[in-house]
């Protein structure tokens, strides 16, 4: 009985350890928002959709434009960038090839004037490494 017992438990630590470990979601997307003009735009609103969990992630961009998500699943996420005094809406695809990759975008938006009506942006520059 005992001699069984510890087969049991040896046989249990074997399985464990085969087991391959959940790898933790590492993925990154950075970027930055900037104006027509290249000048980065702080205080733009970034909005992160998709990926496994399909729940939506916001964040305010930095006073250098920057915005920064982390802990994201492998998989394909949108970016959208929104700021009061700016027409346009800038969006993005991104796809994370791993849950340890990192992407990165740059979204541009453009001000708001009479010729400008309000509308979305083509696919903004994008990069992944």
């Amino acid at each position: 009985m005992k001699r069984s017992w510890i087969y049991a438990c040896c046989l249990l630590v074997l399985l464990l350890a085969a087991r391959p470990a959940a790898a933790a979601d590492a993925g990154t997307i950075t970027g930055v928002v900037r104006n027509g003009d290249g000048k980065p735009l702080g205080g733009a609103r970034v909005t992160l959709n998709g990926g496994r969990n399909a729940t939506a992630r916001d964040m305010s961009t930095s006073a250098t434009g920057q915005f920064h998500f982390e802990g994201l699943a492998a998989g394909d996420y949108v970016l959208v960038a929104e700021l009061p005094g700016f027409t346009s809406r800038a969006s993005t695809m991104v796809h994370l090839e791993s849950s340890t990759s990192t992407a990165s975008a740059e979204l541009i938006l453009l001000r708001a004037t009479a010729s400008n009506p309000s509308r979305s942006t083509g696919p903004a520059e994008l990069s992944s490494r």
